[in-house]
């Protein structure tokens, strides 16, 4: 969530002294001359065709960069990121990391940057600026920068860009037969600059992060299968078994055969910082996890907290885990995306495994991790309660969508992105798998094509639109107020689902994770959300 806060205006006439600004918030940097931008002993060029981000607490000084009159527009913005629920009490707290880093350069803008910026500045100088128009203004301008940041259309990635990329494909295919130099050509950089890319921004080295990938990889099916050393090591890209032994050992300590005879013999003790739903489904609550609803849903803290479950935010009081004494961390592996570092702090605590947070589906890494825990009939039961559940749910929600009818879950981001996911998040296997829901033939397409998700601008929404829409958000706190804020945007009032009130809220606090005990919540939730839009529109069109 972005919010704007004030907007600066620094020009230039006949005094073409330099300014120096300390950055409290985020800004934006524009100008309609040319100007230039200082920070971090480097140069940047401001003109009218690009927007620069600067990231809070920085300091910058800008120069005109002709003898012409010059005026620079600074706009100032907070960005948040839900960090507690509270009965009806939200807590948000102060978070930068979706953002790019400092410096990040957007162009080109569109036609409609100007418009938005000079809006900005004269709502700022209003007495009583209009806070929804100003938030609406700063949302489209911020969901710009992170769509060109995350764009794989640009010709050539950022050094920190074609790290993240390389990890994501490291993740996902770690048996390949990688090479830095193949990694570093296919990102369009030299090897010596890739590699000091690499380490500044993972922490480690090419081969010590792929050796990390793998090792993991490898933990996983020692503990989930009986396949040999040997046949591990070819599944995970090492050449063969006394090689990875002996990688094995350096690594954890133990050679494979008695890290696995150690962990297959005992009933672990286990800190998730996700997939602590999982283990609740299998009777097996962890003995610690991070409450933060992005990582377990506040769905079950309740039921965690019976269980004795310690809350370790974010998992980052590594002395409160250590105290724990656990014999298993749990960690999703977007963290090496976000801080690999933080690996080796988990380490030096207890063995950790990190799990597939979008390739795989809910079910597939619930299994995996029941396999682990040697609970794999109670994986089973489970999931035929659930299938079962699920069915009677199912039932009920066809009383609103016909057999005929497509319906889909899209999850809004700031004001102009759109993000519909397959598997893997957001409650995606209980709108496809177990309440049968079918989605439109764009969708389908994507969906044949094992995407885990798609994140479209806004405008092409309408031809990736189902009869039934389920929304996923953190913008409104009732139906109607959803509803006033999406009508107020031309390409949602236009939608069939919007006119034919077959547009349904769920609130993101309740759906960022879909591990296997909440999925079963969300299922109630789901059917209540249309049945009580249904309502409402009966209750609304009677009131006309």
């Amino acid at each position: 969530m972005y919010k704007f806060y004030k907007a600066c205006v620094w020009e230039w006439k006949q005094d073409k002294r330099p300014v120096t600004i300390k950055t409290e918030q985020a800004v934006l940097l524009y100008t309609e001359g040319r100007a230039y931008v200082d920070f971090e002993r480097k140069r940047k060029q401001l003109n009218s065709k690009l927007l620069i981000y600067v990231q809070p607490e920085s300091i910058v000084t800008l120069y005109p960069a002709d003898d012409n009159d010059t005026v620079v527009i600074g706009l100032y913005f907070r960005a948040y990121v839900l960090e507690q629920e509270t009965g009806d009490r939200l807590v948000y707290r102060q978070d930068y990391s979706m953002l790019p880093n400092h410096g990040f350069v957007l162009k080109p803008i569109t036609s409609r940057t100007p418009g938005l910026i000079l809006e900005l500045v004269q709502q700022s100088m209003q007495i009583s600026p209009d806070g929804y128009l100003c938030n609406r203004n700063l949302n489209e301008l911020v969901q710009q920068i992170i769509m060109q940041m995350n764009s794989s259309r640009m010709d050539r990635p950022t050094a920190e860009q074609a790290v993240t990329e390389t990890i994501r494909e490291m993740l996902a295919h770690y048996d390949r037969n990688w090479t830095r130099e193949e990694a570093a050509r296919s990102k369009q950089f030299n090897v010596s600059h890739f590699s000091r890319a690499f380490q500044s921004v993972s922490s480690y080295s090419f081969s010590a992060l792929l050796g990390k990938i793998r090792l993991n990889q490898a933990r996983i099916l020692l503990l989930s299968t009986e396949m040999t050393l040997d046949q591990i090591a070819h599944r995970v890209g090492f050449t063969n078994g006394l090689y990875l032994s002996r990688r094995f050992k350096l690594d954890c300590g133990l050679a494979p055969t008695e890290f696995r005879a150690i962990l297959k013999n005992k009933s672990l003790r286990i800190a998730a910082l996700q997939q602590a739903g999982d283990l609740l489904a299998l009777g097996a609550a962890p003995i610690a996890a991070s409450f933060a609803p992005w990582q377990t849903s506040p769905l079950l803290h309740e039921s965690l907290i019976r269980a004795g479950t310690i809350n370790i935010y974010e998992m980052e009081d590594f002395e409160l885990l250590k105290e724990q004494q656990p014999d298993l961390i749990l960690l999703p592996d977007y963290i090496l995306l976000q801080n690999a570092s933080r690996l080796r702090q988990f380490e030096q605590i207890a063995p950790i495994l990190f799990f597939s947070s979008y390739a795989q589906d809910s079910i597939t890494r619930f299994m995996q991790l029941a396999d682990i825990v040697s609970r794999r009939r109670q994986a089973e039961r489970w999931i035929a309660e659930y299938r079962e559940i699920a069915e009677k749910w199912r039932q009920r929600l066809a009383k609103i969508i016909a057999p005929d009818e497509s319906a889909a879950c899209y999850e809004l981001r700031g004001e102009q992105l759109v993000i519909i996911w397959f598997s893997g998040s957001r409650s995606s296997y209980n709108f496809y798998q177990g309440l049968q829901l079918k989605p439109p033939p764009a969708l389908l397409q994507c969906k044949h094509k094992q995407l885990s998700y798609i994140a479209i601008p806004l405008e092409q929404l309408p031809q990736f639109a189902a009869d039934h829409m389920f929304v996923i958000h953190q913008h409104a706190d009732s139906i109607e107020q959803l509803y006033r804020l999406l009508q107020a945007d031309h390409i949602w009032s236009s939608l069939p689902a919007m006119q034919n009130k077959q547009l349904y809220s769920l609130p993101l606090q309740q759906f960022w994770t879909d591990d296997a005990a909440t999925l079963l919540q969300q299922l109630p939730l789901i059917v209540s959300a249309a049945e009580s839009t249904k309502q409402w529109a009966a209750k609304k069109s009677g009131g006309q």
